[in-house]
């Protein structure tokens, strides 16, 4: 990797003994006038990883990867959408690291059996990841809406 970030991450990767699942070659998920790039970064645990048929960037912009799974009989496929940016950069690795370490230890993969099971279960992570994020990383505002007040002068305040 060639920042602290990215040597942070890697350092993450196998700490977990995770895998990334976007292919070498895939096309950028980040896609503006001027600028393109790879900043989303889909990880698995290994049971999880043998079980994956496709992973593939289906729309740069509303960021939607698409991962086709197969288990047992079953091929599912699943869409992911995520519309909050974070600013990793400052910060809170370690944070993020600890609460997602104790909150996703208890999810097994290998008890699932139905389509609706593993459904509930990815729905659930994906709430678990996301509200870790939230609480650990500052936020990037894109589309925050300004609203001018107007304060009427009343009994305490003075008028100008």
């Amino acid at each position: 990797m060639e920042n602290i970030r990215g040597q942070k991450i890697t350092e993450f990767i196998a700490q977990y003994q995770l895998h990334i699942l976007n292919p070498t070659g895939s096309p950028p998920t980040f896609i503006r006038n001027g600028a393109r790039g790879w900043p989303d970064l889909t990880l698995s645990d290994a049971t999880t990883f043998n079980k994956i048929q496709e992973w593939k960037s289906t729309n740069y912009d509303i960021g939607v990867v698409t991962i086709s799974l197969f288990i047992s009989t079953f091929n599912i496929e699943f869409k992911s959408e995520y519309h909050k940016d974070t600013k990793t950069k400052f910060g809170n690795f370690k944070k993020f690291k600890e609460q997602l370490q104790t909150k996703l230890s208890k999810f097994n993969l290998d008890n699932i059996r139905t389509i609706e099971a593993l459904e509930q279960h990815t729905s659930l992570r994906v709430q678990i990841i996301q509200r870790c994020c939230d609480s650990t990383f500052k936020r990037k505002n894109y589309f925050q809406q300004k609203t001018n007040t107007m304060v009427e002068p009343g009994p305490q305040s003075p008028k100008i």
